[in-house]
C-alpha cells in the first residue's frame, strides 16, 4: 500500500511538470498561465490516478497523459467561469481575468482546451465519444447554469441534475479514464464512473455549503454565489419547501441583486443557516458520499479498496463544514 501510495504521488508530480511546461509554453503570458495551471488540489486528477494506480499492470505515460488532460479541462472552465461570473479572485490570487483582461482570460482558456484534446486526439473511437460526452454535458451545465441565474423557481431535481453535468462529469470522466488506462472489466469501469459522479456531486454540494458559512477558515467570503445570482441547493431548498422565512429570503435575495450589500448576503445565509436548510443540504451531500462508498465496496478488490480510501477522504475533507453530520 505504501508503495502504491508512493507511486501515485510520483505520477501526481509528473502530471504537474507536464502542466508546468505545457503553461510556459503560451506565448506573452508564460507566468501567468503557468502559475494558474500550478494551483489548486489536482483532486480529479488524485481520482484518476487512484483508479488507475490500482491495475495489476501501470502504463505511467497513460496515467500521466489522462490527468495532465482532466486538469486542463478543469483549467479552460475556470478561465470561462471566472469571465461569466466577474470573479476577481482565483486559488488566493487575481483571478486570470482579473490580472490579465477578459481576452486574455478567454484566448487562455482556448488555448488549454486545445491542448487538452491534443492529448487524447489519437486515442480508439470509443474513448474519444466518452471524452466528448462528457464535455458536451459539462458545456450544458454551465449553459443551465447562466440562462438559471437569479431564478427562484429551479426544482431540486433540475439543480442537482445541472450539478451532474457541469461539475459530476469531470469526476465521472476521470474515474473511468483511470479504469480505462488501468484495464479493469467494462462492469467495474461502469461502476468507477458511477462513483466518480457520485464524488462530483458531493463535491459540488460541499462547495454549496462552504459559499453559505464563508469565513477566513474555508478561505472565502460568504455568499459569493448569492451576489452573483447563482442559487445553490440551501437557498432553493428553503424557497421550494416553503421553509422558515421563505418569504424574507426571497426579499433578501432582491436586494443582493439590486444593491450588492453584503449585510443582505448575510441575512440570506443566516436564513438558510436557522431553518436547518444547510443540514438538510449535507445530508444530501453525504447520501452520495455514502453511494460512493458502497459503490466502492460492489468493486472489492485493490480498486474497491482504492476508492473507499478515496470517499473516506473526501468525507473528512467535508467535515469541518457539514460537522459529520449525516
Amino acid at each position: 500500500a505504501k508503495r502504491t501510495m508512493c507511486m501515485r504521488q510520483e505520477l501526481l508530480a509528473e502530471t504537474g511538470g507536464v502542466l508546468h511546461q505545457l503553461g510556459a509554453s503560451l506565448p506573452r503570458m508564460q507566468n501567468a498561465m503557468a502559475a494558474f495551471l500550478a494551483g489548486g488540489k489536482r483532486i480529479r486528477a488524485r481520482l484518476l490516478l487512484a483508479v488507475g494506480g490500482s491495475g495489476q499492470s501501470i502504463n505511467r505515460e497513460r496515467l500521466v497523459r489522462y490527468a495532465t488532460f482532466v486538469e486542463l479541462i478543469h483549467a479552460a472552465g475556470l478561465c470561462h467561469d471566472d469571465i461569466v461570473d466577474g470573479s476577481s479572485t482565483r486559488r488566493g490570487r487575481a483571478s486570470m481575468a482579473a490580472a490579465h483582461g477578459v481576452p486574455a482570460a478567454a484566448a487562455g482558456g482556448l488555448y488549454l482546451m486545445a491542448r487538452a484534446l491534443e492529448l487524447v486526439a489519437g486515442e480508439e473511437a470509443r474513448i474519444r465519444a466518452i471524452v466528448a460526452d462528457a464535455a458536451w454535458r459539462a458545456a450544458r451545465g454551465q449553459a443551465r447554469e447562466m440562462t438559471d441565474l437569479y431564478r427562484e423557481d429551479v426544482s431540486i431535481e433540475d439543480y442537482l441534475r445541472r450539478c451532474s453535468d457541469k461539475t459530476a462529469s469531470l469526476f465521472e470522466l476521470a474515474a473511468q479514464l483511470g479504469a480505462v488506462a488501468s484495464g479493469v472489466s467494462l462492469h467495474d469501469e461502469k461502476a468507477t464512473a458511477t462513483f466518480g459522479r457520485h464524488v462530483g456531486l458531493a463535491f459540488q454540494l460541499a462547495d454549496d455549503l462552504r459559499d453559505i458559512v464563508g469565513g477566513p477558515l474555508l478561505g472565502r467570503e460568504r455568499g459569493t454565489d448569492i451576489r452573483e445570482g447563482v442559487y445553490t441547493l440551501p437557498i432553493l431548498l428553503t424557497l421550494s419547501e416553503r421553509r422558515e422565512g421563505w418569504t424574507a429570503l426571497r426579499s433578501g435575495l432582491r436586494r443582493a441583486r439590486l444593491y450588492r450589500r453584503q449585510p443582505d448576503v448575510d441575512a440570506c445565509c443566516d436564513i438558510v443557516d436557522r431553518n436547518g436548510s444547510l443540514h438538510a443540504s449535507a445530508r444530501i451531500l453525504h447520501r452520495h458520499l455514502a453511494d460512493a462508498a458502497a459503490t466502492s465496496r460492489r468493486i472489492g478488490g485493490s480498486l474497491g479498496e482504492a476508492l473507499g480510501v478515496f470517499a473516506g477522504d473526501l468525507a473528512d475533507g467535508v467535515g469541518e463544514i457539514t460537522g459529520g453530520g449525516q
